[in-house]
């Protein structure tokens, strides 16, 4: 017949030779007469010894000393519940006790290791206390291992300590570890291509990176650019390239200025029009090119075409246009007409002015073949012939304060009486009527 504790120690204590005890108790009272126990155990007089209720709640230590009691059981329905401190849970020398558990608790603050949660975790039921904590801390090759997955999902928050390199898909899965944390001190770096770093999946691992490295060759936009360039201090691989490549609205914004300067090159697609000034902007970007089939066309006047200050944008351009209205001289008409591709833009207008050398000097040809309008300026005497060519310049005409006289015989005013007519010249006759 089965006894408790209590009555087991009375009966051996009152006659020695009593049958060996059969001994059937809730783990306080085993607890609390261990020792009388232990009497019977040592002099034989214990037969077995079987857990019951549900109300059993010990310390590591105490679940081994009762499971090393006589044919030590777990009664049927019965519960050992081993609630501990994870340093004693994790004692080898408690391990016959914590085998006997039904189920075992962590109790109070805790910091370990992944391994060690995982042999936590791999306690039967096991469950932390009401209040306890649990802190798993490691390197991310131990927090990202599978072999520790068990013991990091009991965690209540994960600490990321040392330093660590890793990729972005690997940064997102220890940022979505439970309460994920660097620890003081710790580094991780998240390293990867630009259609990873812009991947919305991977957004919370990147926000966790103490500092974030580009690596690869890549090729983004302007705005893609800008928000690599946001990303924790971000930097370039050895030998990585960050091409970025976009229509001139988006190169030229301010607001895209962050994602440039990060740039190994800049590459111009699209159809463009920009103005002299922005076109050497854009030539001034790093190692500045255009892609295969993309037009950069530059608009100005003639100052700002001519200008030494925009020649470097010039110079990228696939074609320039003259807007506005404009006045320049030979030299200027034929400095535009050596630009590449230029052309005036619809409603522009050039006027090229010049003294008769000048405008008789085959040397300005290309540059009066720009002309909307020629103007002569100074003064000057010309035989009608001279005037005729003069005339023949597009849309030819005197400049306000200019003087241009045509000298003829009395033959020629009234041969050519049509051609010289044209000017609004005073003009004097030289030498004397035949007859």
């Amino acid at each position: 017949m089965a006894v408790s504790a209590f009555l087991a120690i009375a009966n051996y204590t009152f006659n020695r030779n009593v049958a060996s005890q059969i001994v059937e108790d809730g783990s306080a009272n085993l607890i609390t007469y261990l020792t009388g126990l232990g009497t019977l155990q040592t002099a034989g007089k214990l037969a077995s010894v079987t857990l019951t209720g549900t109300n059993n709640s010990v310390t590591a230590a105490q679940a081994t000393s009762i499971a090393g009691l006589t044919n030590f059981a777990v009664g049927s329905g019965a519960t050992l519940v081993v609630a501990d401190a994870a340093a004693n849970l994790l004692l080898a020398g408690n391990g016959p006790g914590l085998a006997k558990a039904t189920s075992v608790q962590l109790t109070g603050g805790t910091i370990a290791t992944a391994a060690q949660a995982t042999l936590l975790a791999a306690l039967r039921n096991f469950s932390l206390a009401t209040g306890t904590i649990l802190v798993v801390q490691g390197r991310s090759g131990d927090l990202l291992n599978s072999e520790y997955a068990a013991g990091i999902a009991k965690a209540s928050l994960v600490q990321l300590t040392g330093s660590n390199t890793v990729t972005v898909a690997q940064a997102a899965a220890l940022a979505a570890l439970t309460n994920f944390s660097l620890s003081t001190g710790a580094t991780l770096v998240a390293q990867g291509r630009s259609n990873d770093l812009l991947n919305s999946a991977y957004a919370n691992g990147l926000a966790r990176a103490s500092s974030v490295v580009l690596s690869g060759s890549n090729t983004v936009t302007a705005v893609q650019a800008n928000y690599l360039a946001s990303l924790k201090n971000l930097s370039l691989f050895t030998g990585a390239t960050l091409v970025v490549q976009d229509g001139s609205s988006d190169l030229l914004s301010s607001s895209y200025a962050t994602g440039l300067a990060k740039a190994t090159s800049v590459v111009l697609s699209g159809s463009n029009t920009v103005t002299a000034a922005q076109a050497a902007r854009l030539a001034a970007l790093t190692n500045f090119s255009l892609a295969t089939g993309a037009t950069l066309v530059v608009q100005g006047g003639v100052s700002d075409l001519l200008s030494s200050e925009y020649a470097a944008g010039l110079a990228k351009a696939t074609s320039l246009q003259l807007t506005g209205s404009n006045t320049a001289t030979l030299s200027q008409a034929n400095a535009l007409a050596a630009l590449r591709n230029v052309s005036l833009a619809a409603g522009a207008t050039l006027v090229v002015q010049g003294t008769l050398f000048g405008l008789q000097d085959k040397f300005y040809a290309a540059g009066l073949a720009k002309a909307t309008s020629v103007q002569f300026i100074g003064s000057a005497t010309v035989t009608v012939s001279q005037a005729n060519t003069l005339a023949a310049l597009r849309n030819f005409s005197v400049a306000t304060g200019a003087t241009l006289v045509v000298q003829a015989g009395l033959s020629d005013l009234v041969n050519r009486a049509g051609s010289v007519s044209r000017y609004s010249v005073s003009v004097p006759i030289s030498g004397s009527p035949a007859g």
